[in-house]
């Protein structure tokens, strides 16, 4: 059963909490993007799952799921794990 739903409505989306959310990080170090994920979700319950790794092994993808609760949860969520150092990109 999903939990939440996703609409755009005129180019912003419209969503439904709660819901699953994922979250995806690119970095250089598997190692320090989990360790940025347990300081930025403490107390939270998060699925980490391993993505892709760039064809030259500089950057690596994780993926982060996570309940999210309210539109400015995942903004948070979203903006504390983009300024950490060792989150190069996140989607």
């Amino acid at each position: 059963m999903a939990i939440g739903t996703l609409q755009t409505i005129e180019g912003k989306p419209d969503i439904t909490y709660p819901v699953r959310w994922v979250f995806k990080l690119m970095g250089r170090s598997e190692e320090a993007m989990r360790d940025a994920v347990a300081e930025v979700c403490v107390g939270r319950e998060v699925t980490l799952s391993r993505g892709n790794t760039s064809r030259t092994g500089k950057f690596c993808t994780l993926n982060l799921e996570l309940l999210i609760v309210s539109d400015e949860e995942r903004l948070y969520l979203y903006e504390a794990l983009g300024r950490h150092e060792a989150v190069s990109m996140i989607l």
